[in-house]
């Protein structure tokens, strides 16, 4: 179990590295939207490697036509939200980096799910110490002290991000990728861009267009295809 959590640990310092270069340069809302759209289809790409390259043939895991319709309205779900008017603007020049976060969640997602066993909270919290480990070094560095002169908003936010999101939520993530698996479970965090719309709406008034709105119904469709309709046939 160390050396899987080892792993997951790098990689989400890896993960939130390339990440905060990507919202730097690039576009926060439509990249967010691109790493939660992206992250089950690299799950599944990752699966559909593992499952050939198995030596167990016999392996019941499969992959369902209702998974794969799933997907595809996944990644529909993404163009929409994104309102990319071109395959050239989803491979352009910051939104690679978030094609990378995805791919690297998708891969911590694995390792995590190898480190079964372990109570959700503990992983998170090694993940996390190993992933702090990595970035000490930022402690000698003076200016990194500045944040404490930062407004309340700030530190608002930073609550938000650090204990909301970071605490809680990552940790119901990793138990839910024990309960379910690593590609199931990432087919929930299609539901992440619709629900930020959603409190955009009514925190914000940020009022979707038509073609939003379609976005939030097909990545709701997809989970349900992923998740639901194949256990009822």
């Amino acid at each position: 179990i160390l050396k899987w959590v080892l792993i997951a640990g790098i990689l989400n310092g890896l993960y939130t590295f390339v990440f905060f270069i990507a919202i730097k340069h690039g576009l926060a809302g439509k990249g967010g939207v691109l790493v939660t759209t992206m992250i089950p289809i690299f799950s599944y790409l990752i699966f559909m490697i593992a499952i050939l390259f198995q030596k167990d043939k016999k392996s019941t895991h499969k992959i369902t036509k209702s998974e794969i319709l799933g997907l595809f309205l996944g990644l529909l779900s993404g163009f929409c939200l994104l309102n990319l008017g071109s395959l050239e603007d989803l491979f352009g020049k910051f939104n690679i980096l978030f094609l990378t976060c995805s791919f690297i969640w998708a891969l911590i997602a694995v390792f995590n799910h190898k480190a079964k066993g372990a109570h959700p909270l503990a992983i998170n919290f090694y993940i996390n110490l190993i992933s702090v480990l990595m970035f000490s070094w930022v402690l000698f560095d003076v200016k990194s002290y500045e944040i404490f002169h930062f407004e309340f908003k700030f530190w608002i936010s930073m609550f938000v991000v650090a204990f909301l999101s970071t605490i809680i939520g990552t940790s119901i993530y990793y138990y839910g990728i024990h309960i379910l698996g690593s590609v199931k479970a990432n087919s929930f965090v299609l539901i992440t861009p619709a629900s930020a719309l959603i409190c955009s709406y009514f925190i914000l008034d940020e009022v979707p267009n038509a073609l939003t709105l379609l976005g939030c119904a097909l990545a709701i469709g997809a989970i349900y295809f992923i998740n639901i309709y194949g256990k009822k046939a």
